[in-house]
């Protein structure tokens, strides 16, 4: 199961009916602000699955987090699988856009996954310590994550033409955004980025969507196009964003650009429908 929440309370809530044996918390970041109200509030919240999952149970935690020590004090007397980069129990290294090094005990995998994107690799390593705690092997763990079925629009890509274009549209955070946007530098060639509006941020709505377009400009983006409520994101970025209202400006636009693209990244919040995009741009390149 995956728990969902946006206030304080509502994993408690969903927790106490599940009563997980393993749990994992991964991160706590600026999302959901409208009803969590603070990054404490999420960190806080978040942690409400450590107090419901079994005693006897085991909870992965992301070492790399900063809230790491915090739901640690939480824990009891579970067990606890840590994962992250460096002196964790299960140790995640990138070798590719897809391709992650696994290691744990004295075992280490290669792990081909089906999605794009460096915060996948730490999702993997999460599955990967859920997996060692309900007993799998190293072998089950290998073939679960190569051949796992992924919710799509995160990260997927696709062939637009000679162009690559990634399928980020299920939803997305400022934090999110700023991973699909690490991921989109790293990549050879001519980078576009087209975001829709960042949701349910309250007041921090529109300085974080500012820090957003300032990120992309930041880490070498090409071009950047927003639309929607996304125009905070174009002010952001500055020189070469475009801001336009709707969606099919959007498709007409990438388009318009794909002979002389690389990578496409088209993302947004669930709200922000940038799945349509990428609806539009496929039926584009049916016709053609």
């Amino acid at each position: 199961f995956e728990l969902g929440a946006s206030a304080v309370g509502e994993i408690a809530y969903l927790a106490a009916m599940v009563r997980p044996i393993i749990s994992a918390l991964l991160n706590a970041r600026v999302a959901h602000l409208e009803g969590f109200g603070s990054i404490d509030g999420v960190v806080q919240g978040k942690g409400e699955i450590i107090d419901y999952t079994d005693p006897d149970g085991t909870v992965v935690l992301n070492s790399d987090e900063p809230a790491f020590d915090q739901w640690l004090q939480r824990v009891g007397d579970r067990k606890v699988i840590s994962i992250g980069r460096n002196n964790a129990d299960v140790c995640w290294s990138p070798e590719s856009s897809q391709r992650v090094a696994l290691q744990f005990d004295s075992e280490q995998i290669h792990v081909c996954l089906p999605t794009l994107g460096y915060h996948f690799m730490e999702n993997a390593a999460a599955a990967a310590a859920m997996a060692l705690a309900a007993g799998a092997t190293v072998d089950e763990i290998q073939l679960g994550l190569e051949t796992a079925v992924i919710e799509p629009g995160r990260m997927t890509p696709r062939l637009l033409g000679s162009c690559l274009l990634v399928d980020d549209t299920y939803n997305a955070s400022p934090h999110s955004t700023r991973a699909a946007i690490d991921w989109l530098s790293k990549q050879r060639g001519t980078k576009i980025l087209a975001l829709g509006g960042l949701s349910e941020l309250g007041d921090a709505t529109y300085s974080e969507m500012i820090k957003v377009g300032a990120y992309a400009k930041e880490k070498g983006i090409d071009r950047l196009i927003a639309t929607g409520l996304a125009d905070p994101i174009a002010d952001g970025f500055g020189q070469d964003a475009i801001y336009v209202k709707s969606h099919d400006e959007v498709s007409d636009y990438l388009w318009s650009v794909i002979s002389s693209a690389d990578v496409i990244l088209v993302k947004g919040s669930r709200s922000a429908q940038m799945d349509r995009v990428i609806d539009a741009l496929m039926s584009k390149q049916g016709s053609h």
